[in-house]
């Protein structure tokens, strides 16, 4: 999640939650990873700021279980970065704003329920509370087949509750669909613009971020900072793999393991050496999409290019 703009880049780890530390069982020695810990978790939120990243995103359904959570907001703030986490509407209340505020810049607020009545905005006591404490806030709506027509009703209630943006996350709408849900978004967009910035938050043909565009050659010469310009965001999952764009992006295109080497050191060898197959990779991926292949998500998509990229690297190098 993050406040929605071109000068927006952003790191986005995903935690452990504190209750799954205390219930986690030994290793079974089956390939298990340790959880990252939080001291590697606030060295990569510097060295990240060092490479041009300006928005910390603590991803994750518990991020209030995360017990490093104003550690790590509090460090990315002496790096002079933005904060955002998201958690359920009904989570909202006053004792939360009053801890969160000073390490939360931005409150992602997601929507539960239906909480329509047919073409009325209803005023939402949480988000009004919110607003009351002076929190920023983004309104974050989860769109299914079946909610299509109450986009319009999100974009009223976020405007009427003073949130700074409106994020619309997808799941399962088939291409006609998706294609009406962009349609009915580029117009709120023109109907609250100077009010609300609006976000469609899930990968479409519509949406997808550019190929990366990144220099090859010898990783000692390269500058880390490269991959902020073309990598947003930028994932450390619970295990401490870094990940291009997507949490959910095949672990063969990962940029590397925060346990092995630091973020910026990890950053020159992936341009280097990596890149030009993720590149290839995703750009097949994004033209497959944007052709209209019918009934494939972009996810899908990309780990088929994924292996077809990783046999064309193998064959080169033998």
């Amino acid at each position: 999640m993050n406040p929605l703009g071109p000068h927006i880049r952003t790191l986005e780890v995903h935690p452990v939650p504190f209750t799954r530390l205390l219930n986690r069982y030994p290793s079974s020695g089956n390939g298990e990873r340790d959880p990252l810990g939080v001291p590697l978790l606030l060295q990569a939120i510097g060295d990240s700021a060092d490479l041009g990243y300006n928005l910390l995103h603590i991803a994750g359904d518990e991020p209030l279980q995360c017990s490093g959570l104003h550690s790590l907001c509090g460090a990315a703030h002496q790096a002079g970065m933005l904060t955002t986490i998201q958690i359920r509407q009904s989570l909202i209340n006053g004792r939360l704003l009053k801890e969160l505020d000073g390490s939360v810049d931005l409150l992602g607020a997601v929507l539960e329920g239906r909480m329509v009545a047919r073409g009325h905005a209803r005023k939402c006591p949480r988000l009004q509370l919110a607003r009351e404490h002076g929190a920023a806030v983004a309104v974050i709506f989860k769109l299914t087949r079946s909610n299509l027509e109450d986009l319009e009703w999100a974009a009223q209630l976020a405007v009427e509750h003073g949130a700074r943006a409106l994020l619309v996350r997808a799941s399962n709408l088939m291409p006609d669909q998706m294609d009406t849900a962009w349609m009915v978004i580029e117009a709120l967009r023109d109907i609250c613009r100077g009010q609300l910035e609006i976000g469609f938050a899930s990968p479409n043909r519509y949406n997808l971020p550019p190929v990366p565009d990144l220099t090859g050659g010898q990783h000692d010469s390269i500058s880390a900072a490269l991959i902020s310009e073309a990598i947003s965001p930028l994932v450390i999952d619970s295990t401490g793999l870094v990940l291009p764009l997507f949490k959910a992006v095949p672990r063969s295109l990962a940029i590397g393991d925060l346990q092995q080497r630091t973020l910026p050191e990890l950053a020159r060898v992936w341009i280097a050496r990596r890149s030009r197959e993720f590149a290839r990779a995703y750009g097949s991926a994004v033209s497959r999409t944007q052709s209209g292949e019918p009934e494939c998500e972009f996810l899908d998509l990309l780990s088929e290019e994924a292996g077809r990229s990783r046999e064309i690297a193998v064959a080169a190098a033998g």
